[in-house]
């Protein structure tokens, strides 16, 4: 199991790689003169706002979970758009790995492959706080 300071530097890692693998689609369409699209443009700007979120997300996660008491709705809900934000980034990443052939597929795969553990460990901690939030009804 990663401590919560081990699962930040992985966090980290996979965003500054992702932000490597943008700033690569940048320099590519500058080389082409082709601007960026508005929908890398967004990519961008919400990937920047990410990390933040996860933080936040990840530290309410530890103290919910830590914690003995119910999930609080807002807590549930920031975890479940969490989640959703990243399903949209592994679409978007499809989306622009077959827009640019120039990238390096297989890292791309890892990344992809981070961020569906990711999305995988979000769920679980959806389903302990959704059985919390269960418990605080009854």
């Amino acid at each position: 199991m990663f401590s919560r300071k081990q699962e930040m530097a992985c966090i980290k890692l996979l965003i500054s790689e992702y932000e490597i693998l943008l700033h690569s689609v940048i320099r590519e369409r500058g080389k082409t003169g082709k601007e960026i699209s508005k929908d890398e443009s967004d990519l961008f700007d919400r990937l920047l706002s990410l990390e933040a979120v996860m933080k936040v997300a990840q530290d309410a996660t530890n103290i919910a979970l830590e914690s003995s008491k119910p999930v609080s709705d807002d807590l549930y809900s920031l975890n479940i758009s969490l989640k959703t934000d990243i399903e949209s980034h592994l679409m978007q990443l499809r989306a622009l790995e077959t827009k640019f052939k120039n990238f390096n597929s297989s890292r791309v795969s890892e990344i992809e492959a981070e961020l569906k553990k990711m999305q995988e460990k979000m769920g679980a901690i959806s389903q302990i706080m959704a059985n919390k939030s269960f418990q605080r009804t009854r």
